[in-house]
């Protein structure tokens, strides 16, 4: 039986999640409380993957802007926190085109680009003291020539691949819901009808409204073959790959 999985961003911060390569020296407030100094793993999410946040500039809500730092940019597809959607550059476009073609992709506009070589800090620098890796980015100045020199980015989108369904597991099988990496509950756990497949080893899960009609949820999913195909593009260290329950299975545990 083929295994699916919710595509997750990793980012250091979240000690449950396993270490990336280059360091920062600060840390999200949520976890200055629950880490002690040494403890801390200071590689920023931000700084990999770029932040998204339309409201620094008058722009609609619903438009996707992206900030990040340049020229260094880890890997050749990323994806944005809070909107939790994959963007990638030209070369790695015309990869994907060539993989999947029933991905479709559109410019994603950049809001800023600050020149920033943080990958060449070491560990406890922070020259600016920012308290937040974030911060360098909002509070930095767009390099124009530099965001040229960047090239497009480009944003992805898929169709719906299989229905979703949220499943709240009953306290007496709790324990027997297997552990996704980084997974802070095990009791709202999402499950994939697995004959509803349609064969897309990347994708969006769909959820059923009262008509019957099949909504998008914009969370992105992979199949087995999906997880292979970044895993052997040197992608995997930036994702986490959270597997489903299979609804057939589980469904008798959950209430509903």
């Amino acid at each position: 039986m083929t295994k699916f999985y919710e595509l997750i961003p990793r980012y250091n911060s979240n000690p449950m999640m396993t270490p990336m390569v280059h360091g920062l020296s600060i840390t999200y407030e949520f976890y200055v409380d629950t880490m002690s100094p040494e403890k801390r793993d200071y590689e920023d999410y931000d700084m990999y993957h770029g932040k998204l946040d339309p409201h620094l500039d008058p722009m609609p809500p619903e438009t996707n802007i992206l900030y990040r730092t340049g020229p260094y940019v880890p890997a050749s597809l990323m994806m944005s926190f809070g909107g939790f959607f994959l963007y990638c550059r030209e070369q790695m476009k015309s990869k994907i085109k060539r993989d999947f073609p029933y991905i479709s992709f559109s410019r994603l506009p950049v809001g800023r680009i600050v020149n920033l070589s943080w990958q060449d800090w070491e560990p406890g620098d922070n020259p600016d003291e920012r308290d937040e890796p974030e911060d360098y980015i909002y509070y930095g100045v767009h390099d124009e020539k530099l965001a040229a020199e960047m090239g497009d980015f480009y944003q992805l989108h898929f169709p719906v691949g299989a229905w979703i369904k949220k499943l709240e597991i009953l306290p007496q099988y709790r324990d027997l819901v297997p552990g996704p990496e980084g997974s802070f509950s095990s009791t709202y756990r999402y499950a994939v009808d697995s004959s509803s497949w349609n064969g897309y080893d990347f994708f969006y899960g769909g959820r059923r409204d009262s008509s019957n009609t099949s909504i998008s949820n914009e969370i992105i999913y992979v199949s087995e073959k999906g997880k292979q195909w970044i895993e052997d593009n040197q992608l995997a260290d930036f994702f986490v790959f959270e597997e489903l329950l299979d609804l057939s299975q589980w469904q008798q545990y959950a209430k509903g």
